[in-house]
């Protein structure tokens, strides 16, 4: 699609600016043109299932039309890529280019590129927060692609207008129903791309699906005998004094580590503290503020007091530049219990997480 003979044009802002002034100036275009005319169908349909691949082509196509009828020296090619400065001036040109061939039905072009520009604006950041929030997931790859409907929905009465233009200047004119070369490889690109979308949620479905049956964890019981857990595999296990800041004292530590198929970590630490300090004059937002600080990528993204069997507890959601760590801290006298998940987003599995926090329960 890039046309290397010619010259550069003037940058985006500037070009965008020029042809508003030189459109706006003229009631009716100099030479006729005749648009990419295709079914308002095949622009929907296409836009969608390409991942909004042939709306790039789209506007690829109709400045090439306009390059070739007013000799321009412009790039259709760079046009199309950033089509977002070039919205105004492609949609007047058409318009004027239906009305001066009797086209009435058109609504505003000014409104119609406005809010294709809007809808860039608000919904390209919905986009990315679905994204990262399991675009394996069935669910979100609908919601991803009806995100994708407004944009061929706006272009449709450009399209109609387009359409009616060219039965104007080609006598028993009907829209291409062939592909071009260049057409044929957008929509091969954009097909491979939902296919493999597709095919990688299927794929994630079925682990999910596997990784998913809780009823297969096994009950952990803590060699102290004081609580029990469920893990989906048998529980690492590690014990070590940890020196305790600015005194002469230490912690005995007991960490229990497993790990799903899924990638999600499930942890239960025990940190016994000596006498000497009392637990109970210690608020349980600093021990969360420890956590957080103990890396620099981390942050807190919520935390919420709460109690666990009448016992001080906190639930919380810390993010790290890895993934997450979510859980329950909970104090029972000299000892602080740390349940803890680490996660990437794509890997969380709320089902996993209720059933390894809801299984752990105190004995003695």
């Amino acid at each position: 699609m890039h046309e290397s003979n010619d010259k550069p044009e003037l940058p985006a802002e500037a070009q965008v600016a020029t042809d508003h002034t030189t459109s706006a100036e003229n009631d009716s275009p100099t030479v006729p043109i005749v648009y990419f005319g295709i079914s308002l169908t095949r622009l929907v349909s296409l836009s969608i299932l390409t991942l909004g691949l042939y709306r790039t082509y789209w506007f690829y196509r109709n400045w090439k039309a306009i390059k070739k009828a007013e000799n321009r020296n412009i790039w259709p090619f760079w046009r199309a890529i950033f089509a977002v400065f070039f919205l105004h001036s492609l949609f007047e040109k058409i318009s004027l280019s239906a009305k001066s061939n009797g086209y009435q039905r058109l609504s505003s072009h000014r409104l119609l590129a406005t809010g294709y520009i809007i809808l860039l604006i608000v919904l390209a950041p919905l986009a990315k927060l679905i994204d990262r929030a399991e675009i394996r997931e069935w669910k979100n790859i609908i919601l991803s692609l009806s995100l994708l409907v407004p944009f061929p929905l706006l272009l449709w009465p450009i399209q109609k207008a387009i359409n009616f233009n060219n039965a104007k200047l080609i006598p028993n004119y009907r829209p291409i129903k062939t592909f071009a070369l260049g057409e044929i490889i957008i929509i091969l690109i954009g097909l491979a791309s939902l296919s493999l979308t597709i095919v990688n949620a299927f794929s994630q479905s079925q682990i999910k699906a596997h990784t998913t049956n809780t009823t297969t964890w096994k009950v952990f019981k803590a060699p102290a005998g004081d609580f029990e857990v469920s893990f989906p595999t048998h529980p690492t296990q590690e014990k070590e004094e940890l020196p305790i800041a600015d005194t002469d004292w230490k912690a005995k530590f007991e960490s229990y580590e497993s790990e799903a198929g899924n990638g999600m970590a499930y942890s239960i630490s025990k940190v016994t503290y000596p006498p000497a300090i009392d637990l109970a004059e210690i608020e349980l937002d600093e021990f969360v503020e420890d956590m957080v600080s103990s890396s620099s990528g981390n942050k807190l993204v919520s935390s919420k007091l709460t109690y666990f069997d009448n016992h001080r507890a906190v639930d919380y959601l810390i993010r790290t530049i890895l993934g997450y760590l979510k859980g329950k801290l909970i104090v029972v006298g000299q000892t602080k219990y740390l349940l803890m998940v680490s996660y990437a987003t794509e890997d969380y599995d709320e089902e996993q997480y209720n059933q390894f926090i809801q299984s752990f329960t105190f004995t003695l």
